[in-house]
């Protein structure tokens, strides 16, 4: 963030967008969703015990055909996975939230689910050329570290991550800043208690070389999927 500051990338919308607008909304997303992970631990204790028995991950280049795999893998009811508002909010107590408030919504009309749908039409229009994305579809796990600031995908609002290598490569991390960042999968752990006790969680790294080693300490028993497409058609590997 200090780097808003150099001589170099100092521009004055620049530092109010970012710096007066993005990170305070990170931040304060982040404080939002720490406390309603604090609930978990007083309204459903036994979570954390909740053991993650051989996740599989796609290992593989971006635009690769990845998605279209991990989409069609998902159907198989022997697994589990992490749609993209799953990610952002990654609780146990707003994960019964939102199913609560979505069987309201469903008695009602679902005017909450017709709102969804208009803006996920509208900031992820972007995406349709890609895949289709959404706060329901499936994504890959990079939207775990978003308020951590190690997302990849933040090269949208700082254009010099190059200069920072770690925000591509948590293995790259002191011990202690690993050791932190572990607890972000402790979402895993939510999953599998809230809705898939028994199934096996299936995830999708899209930029995958900077974490091997960091998966293989977080589960050193786990199936790791090397998916390498040979051809820009999604379809071919396949």
């Amino acid at each position: 963030m200090a780097r808003m500051f150099t001589p170099r990338y100092f521009r004055a919308k620049f530092v109010i967008f970012v710096g007066l607008i993005i990170i305070p909304s990170i931040l304060l997303f982040r404080l939002i969703v720490t406390f309603f992970q604090a609930l978990d631990y007083i309204l459903f204790p036994g979570f954390w015990r909740q053991e993650v028995k051989q996740p599989v991950f796609i290992l593989s280049n971006p635009r690769s055909g990845s998605t279209f795999l991990h989409r069609m893998l998902e159907k198989d009811q022997q697994f589990t996975y992490l749609s993209l508002w799953q990610s952002l909010f990654n609780s146990i107590t707003i994960y019964k939230l939102v199913c609560s408030i979505t069987l309201l919504d469903q008695y009602i009309g679902s005017p909450i689910g017709r709102l969804i749908d208009f803006l996920d039409g509208h900031f992820f229009k972007g995406w349709d050329g890609l895949h289709k994305a959404g706060l329901r579809y499936s994504e890959e796990d990079e939207f775990l570290f978003v308020s951590s600031f190690l997302a990849p995908g933040l090269i949208l609002f700082f254009p010099y991550l190059h200069e920072v290598p770690e925000i591509y490569s948590i293995d790259k991390l002191p011990e202690k800043a690993r050791k932190k960042s572990s607890k972000i999968f402790a979402s895993l752990s939510s999953v599998m208690f809230m809705q898939a006790a028994g199934k096996h969680f299936w995830q999708k790294m899209p930029s995958p070389g900077g974490v091997w080693e960091y998966i293989r300490k977080l589960f050193p028993i786990c199936a790791l999927s090397t998916y390498i497409a040979t051809s820009s058609s999604p379809s071919l590997p396949l």
